[in-house]
């Protein structure tokens, strides 16, 4: 996506997600979903999707990037954000992957919140992969 022309704010198209998901989906396996860091959008008019499970398919993806708590978007412009306190990224040397400050203190709780928020949305993503709808 690109944003006012200004910035670029990676996003992934969450349809071509599936369409990779339905190929790699193993004839015996129940359901299959795609976890990821990366920010994920559905159409052009959505600015982002959390999560999206298409049921017929056997198929969801799932992201972290907007339940990071220690993220803060800009009321004014939604592609706009700085990362505060509390989960960090390692500057790309471990490759995307994201680390607790803290351990054991306050700022410990932001990755017991992203945890629990991550949890929320990927039952709910296997619910609709289950058949439940809203």
């Amino acid at each position: 996506h690109e944003a006012s022309g200004k910035e670029v704010h990676r996003q992934l198209e969450i349809s071509c997600v599936l369409s990779l998901l339905k190929g790699e989906l193993p004839t015996d396996a129940i359901c299959l979903v795609a976890v990821t860091l990366e920010d994920l959008f559905d159409t052009k008019p959505d600015l982002f999707v959390a999560g999206y499970a298409h049921g017929g398919s056997r198929v969801a993806c799932f992201s972290f990037f907007r339940y990071n708590p220690a993220l803060r978007f800009s009321p004014e412009f939604w592609w706009s954000f700085t990362q505060g306190a509390g989960i960090q990224s390692d500057g790309g040397k471990g490759k995307g992957k994201e680390k607790v400050k803290g351990h054991g203190t306050a700022e410990s709780t932001d990755g017991v919140q992203l945890l629990a928020r991550s949890c929320k949305i990927l039952v709910h993503e296997i619910g609709h992969l289950l058949g439940v709808d809203h």
